[in-house]
């Protein structure tokens, strides 16, 4: 106890008066004998309690506290007074620095101290400016007050100790009654009232004479009790007690107790009823507030975490809570109200309740109940299932004695396991292989905190300009204690001869080292690390990484770990790797100097070729042409230059007369041109001014450039011609398709060394990454040309995804009325709840405007033109004509016009490629047969309903999305962490830096690497081999065996590892060429090295 809260301590005469204060809640309290004595027992129970116990009341205010709870709270103990607000208590302890948490947040500290106190749910530990610790339990009560315990746990957190103490107990009645008497003729009907009925009541006897008990009215109570009342008056039972409320004249309610007699006579005859009745509306008060003292004792008992229990003095239970019942559980059969503690310490003994041996439990017993006697505060006892109890006993001034039993056995496996950690740190100390060291600091920081305390507040400044301090205060630290693997490093034959010579160990400028060290102590880091070179005793230099915890008290100064880890072989890897680096910067050069090559290449192979050629970026400017574009297009060879914009280009074509536009109307042509370019897809003939007919073929690739073809057909306008025509394309689409191919596989070498010296774990500097991302863009530029190429070699699938057909319409409907004219009108019919399909949308749209265009071209005058979308299900044999489409849901795309319609001869032919019934030139006979194709393409049916002279419709079927359209590969995915992982794989790849790449890639990634050159030195490499979980096998090789031939294979000698293809060549060509099954997967190339750890460690996750 301090001497600042010692004089807080109230007397047994001051907490007489809390107590009486208290009992003044209670209205009408009795002044008998029997409430001084209930009085005193408590004040005695709350002084032995060894915790501090405060009540506040609904209002939050101090109700009662006792000296415990004072000296717990020193700081504030001269505001603990009755009648104090909660928040006055928590807002001085904040200001007085009592609560180390409010220090520099009083305010926040304060708003959630009172949350906490309004909505008590776990206990809450605080921690005291002065180093105490106390744990808060707080509890409310039913009338809507708080009971608060405080218990002193500072040994608890060093020891795990803890005391907790209960509350007082109120219980006192006050009673009072007065009668009168009541008579009841043979009808139960009133008929006599003594005057004491009128004085209690206010009701005249008069107003109730002959009327029944339902006829006076039914009271407030509770409708069974009322019809107990009654089943008793029409059996003629006697009752006793009869309670209900009465509202007097003055609405005072009063409650009634009513007693009655039944009568009979000599015969046994009823005569009726005699009785009396009282006023208890004291003694039900009296009653009410008793209960509710005793509902506040018995639940602040209950709500403190130890048991409670309280003996007379002849040593006879008198009361205990639930938690005492619980440490009982071996013997709660005997916990009864007036057992002896005798009884109960032997049944425990007898019962094998406590850890004590068979042949001593009589004597522990014995010794038991001497300690109880001789008032042994604080005794340990362990149960026999290896809980731990204390046990708190004090006597109270009748001569019984008050208990508490606390739970500790977390404080002992605290304990128990403390001890254990101490000896497994130090073995794992000592038989550890990095270096340890256990110092201390103790008096360095002895020394800092003096330093500081006497005003000094830059310390390094301070040691920097008197460096020979640095030295003085190195010397405060002490050595306790280094493992075997620190006197190996340093080639010490015993930790006394490493203590006894660390001057020669340590570097040049040591005095840095210790300065740093001190600056961290100073500004409270958590961590230090330095890197630095010491000396063995043989003379060597030691690379070490030294890395300390900062103590931040004084306690954990006393014994800081600090380990030292040996790098010296780390910076021979680092120089050597410098070496490596240098030489990789050499092989960029090259590998640059062979892209710049293959780009001419590239260009050579483009102006090789016979049709014109023109490639348009996203944003509709020209990046290139080749010259037999320009020969096309004489008039116009100044304006093709990288950059020139579309709109100006075609605009300035039309005005120099370059083509023969359909019609004299620009706007028009330029709707047209534009819509072309747009779309993306199909084709369309362009006649120049000297007769010459082009093919204009125009397609978007996947990341929306634009690869156009113009290839003339004045000698092939007819059918034929047309055949060969496409043939022709075909070969040039497989050309295109084969220099991608080996374009690919020296961009996926370049790209996939670049990226990974980028993201490698060598340390690059500045001009090394700038060159590096120069190089990556070019590679990358490279990519997308050839994924141009590829798209226009048709060598990429259709992009289906999932989509809504009636979000496609409408904006489509803006771009085809521009197409078809304003004279046709241009309507919608979209069916609600639509399904959404897998299809290509730009193909989808290029479908649709060739359909629009045959619409207009049977409209000439104008007129209507419709689509309507509904969902339809496709049953056996439901569609009309020679089509058949599998059983089904789809989603029914019909358009509709009201044009000239066709002949059934031309209906039956519509479909047919080059069939046409326009005029030579005006139409290849390919639009329907392609609408045809893609709804095909896509899994469904397109169908032609057509009377001649009333119109057509067209009808698309395409089938409702199961699930969401998966996209590209993996390789799409953006940057994340780069998985790794430790299985073997067999790459086997023709393309020797690929190949190169593909072994430093994924050994940089943590797994084995077995290498082969093509499909018969992968074999000889799996007759030789142990086990392989990954094949990574390129798709095309030499010497008569491809990657599928080699996949068989190892599927058959490996059946539960993974296979995973890598090419150059697109999925769509492999597909169709039958090289990989459909589900199987692709590695496409050029690739990240990124995305290659990704495939392969989906292909290893994925395996059977």
């Amino acid at each position: 106890m301090t001497a600042s809260s010692k004089h807080q301590h109230k007397s047994k005469a001051e907490l007489i008066a809390e107590l009486e204060r208290l009992e003044m809640l209670i209205a009408g309290s009795d002044k008998g004998e029997t409430a001084p004595i209930i009085r005193n027992t408590m004040v005695d129970a709350i002084e032995a309690l060894q915790d501090g116990l405060a009540i506040f009341d609904a209002d939050e205010r101090l109700v009662l506290s006792n000296n415990k709870y004072l000296e717990l709270h020193p700081a504030v103990a001269d505001v603990l007074v009755p009648g104090v607000h909660i928040a006055d208590i928590v807002s001085t302890a904040a200001q007085r620095g009592q609560h180390l948490n409010a220090l520099h947040r009083d305010e926040a500290w304060v708003a959630e101290r009172l949350k906490a106190f309004r909505n008590p749910g776990e206990p809450i530990e605080q921690e005291f400016s002065d180093g105490q610790w106390l744990r808060v339990y707080e509890r409310k009560t039913a009338d809507g007050g708080t009971v608060g315990v405080g218990v002193d746990i500072s040994e608890l957190k060093h020891r795990e100790k803890q005391l907790f103490e209960s509350q007082q107990r109120l219980n006192d009645y006050l009673e009072a009654s007065s009668d009168w008497h009541w008579e009841m003729d043979q009808d139960c009907r009133f008929s006599y009232f003594s005057d004491q009925f009128e004085k209690v009541t206010g009701v005249l006897p008069s107003m109730l004479f002959g009327k029944t008990r339902e006829e006076t009215g039914i009271p407030d109570i509770e409708p069974s009790v009322w019809q107990e009342h009654l089943d008793n008056l029409a059996a003629r039972r006697s009752f006793r007690d009869f309670r209900h409320p009465r509202t007097l004249d003055d609405g005072v309610v009063v409650t009634l107790s009513i007693n009655g007699k039944a009568i009979f006579d000599a015969a046994g005859n009823f005569t009726g009823y005699r009785g009396t009745g009282r006023d208890i509306t004291d003694l039900v008060v009296a009653e009410q507030n008793a209960r509710r003292a005793e509902s506040l004792l018995a639940k602040a008992i209950e709500s403190i975490p130890e048991g409670f229990v309280l003996f007379d003095a002849e040593d006879r239970l008198v009361m205990c809570n639930q938690r005492y019942r619980d440490f009982a559980s071996g013997f709660s059969d005997l916990i009864v109200e007036g057992v002896k503690f005798e009884d109960l310490a032997r049944a425990s003994a007898e019962r094998g309740v406590f850890n004590v041996e068979p042949d001593q439990s009589e004597q522990w017993a014995t010794d038991l109940i001497s300690d109880f006697h001789n008032g042994a505060a604080n005794k340990e006892y362990q149960f026999s299932d290896g809980r731990w109890i204390q046990t708190i006993d004090s006597p109270t001034d009748d001569g019984g004695h008050l208990g508490l039993r606390v739970d500790i056995t977390e404080r002992k496996q605290a304990e128990q396991a403390l001890q254990e950690r101490e000896r497994r740190y130090r073995q794992i100390f000592d038989s550890a292989d990095i270096c340890l060291w256990d110092e201390d600091f103790s008096e360095l920081y002895k020394r800092l905190q003096h330093l500081r305390d006497g005003g000094l507040t830059d310390l390094r400044s301070h040691l920097m300009a008197h460096p020979d301090h640095v030295w003085d205060l190195a010397n405060c630290i002490k050595v306790n204690h280094v493992n075997e693997a620190t006197l190996r490093l340093f080639g010490a034959a015993s930790e006394e001869e490493l203590l006894g010579s660390l001057d020669q160990i340590l570097p040049e400028g040591a005095e840095n080292l210790f300065l740093e060290e001190m600056v961290a102590i100073w500004e409270g880091r958590t961590n230090y690390r330095a890197e630095v070179m010491h000396k063995s005793f043989t003379g060597e230099d030691l690379w070490v990484i030294v890395t300390m915890p900062v103590p931040g008290n004084m306690e954990e100064a006393r014994s800081v770990p600090i380990s030292v880890i040996d790098i010296t072989e780390k910076k021979q890897t680092e120089e050597e790797l410098a070496r490596h680096q240098d030489e990789l910067v050499i092989l960029i050069d090259e590998r640059t100097q062979e892209l710049r090559e293959t780009e001419a290449y590239l260009s050579s192979a483009i102006e090789s070729i016979s049709e014109g050629f023109v490639l348009y970026d996203p944003n509709d400017r020209m990046v290139m042409c080749n010259e037999k574009y320009k020969d096309f297009y004489p008039l116009m060879r100044d304006e093709f230059v990288p950059g020139a914009e579309l709109k100006h280009v075609a605009r300035l074509g039309f005005e120099r007369g370059v083509v023969k536009a359909s019609a004299n109307n620009i706007d028009h042509w330029m709707n047209v041109r534009l819509t072309q370019q747009a779309t993306g897809r199909g084709s369309h003939e362009q006649e120049l001014p000297d007769g010459r007919w082009l093919l204009c073929t125009d397609r978007k690739t996947a990341n929306g450039y634009t690869v156009g073809i113009r290839t003339e057909i004045t000698e092939v306008k007819q059918a034929g011609e047309l055949l060969r025509q496409s043939q022709k394309m075909e070969a040039i689409g497989q050309l295109t398709g084969g220099v991608a191919h080996d374009f690919n596989n020296i961009l996926a070498a370049i790209i996939g060394n670049l990226d990974l010296i980028q993201t490698g774990d060598s340390a690059l500097d500045k001009m090394d990454q700038e060159g590096i991302s120069i190089a990556l863009r070019a590679a990358f530029r490279g990519a997308e040309l050839t994924d141009r190429l590829l798209a226009f070699s048709r060598q990429k699938p259709l992009d289906a995804k999932d989509t809504n057909i009636n979000d496609l319409l409408p904006p489509f409907r803006d771009l085809a009325t521009r197409t078809i004219g304003a004279n046709i009108e241009f309507g919608l019919e979209l069916a609600d709840g639509l399904w959404p399909v897998l299809v290509d949308p730009g193909e989808l749209e290029n479908a649709l405007l060739n359909l629009a265009i045959n619409a207009r071209d049977a409209m000439p005058n104008g007129g209507q033109f419709t689509i309507t979308t509904t969902n339809w299900t496709a049953h056996e044999n439901n569609l009309d004509g020679e089509q058949e489409l599998a059983p089904g849901d789809y989603v029914k795309v019909a358009v509709k016009d009201n044009g000239t319609g066709m002949s059934e001869q031309v209906s039956k032919r519509a479909f047919e490629p080059f069939f046409t019934t326009k005029e030579v030139g005006a139409g290849s006979g390919l639009g329907l047969s392609m609408v045809f194709g893609f709804a095909k393409q896509s899994g469904g049916l397109a169908t032609l309903n057509s009377v001649d002279g009333e119109g057509s419709t067209i009808n698309i079927y395409l089938p409702k999305a199961i699930q969401l359209a998966s996209a590209e590969n993996i390789q799409t995915a953006t940057k994340s962490e780069i998985p790794k992982g430790c299985e073997t794989i067999l790459v086997v790849e023709d393309d020797i830096d690929i190949r190169d790449f593909l072994l430093r890639a994924l050994k940089h990634f943590g797994y084995t690497v077995i290498v082969a050159e093509d499909g018969p030195a992968a074999l000889d490499v799996m007759a030789t081999s142990g086990d392989i979980d990954l094949l990574l096998t390129d798709v095309i090789m030499p010497r008569g065996m491809s990657g599928r031939d080699v996949a068989k294979a190892f599927s058959e000698r490996y059946p539960t590892a993974g296979v995973l293809y890598s090419s150059g060549y697109a999925r769509e060509a492999l597909d169709q060429s039958g090289e990989v099954d459909e589900g199987e997967t692709v590695l496409s190339k050029p690739y990240q090295a990124q995305s290659l750890a990704k495939m392969v460690r989906n292909a290893l996750d994925q395996r059977a």
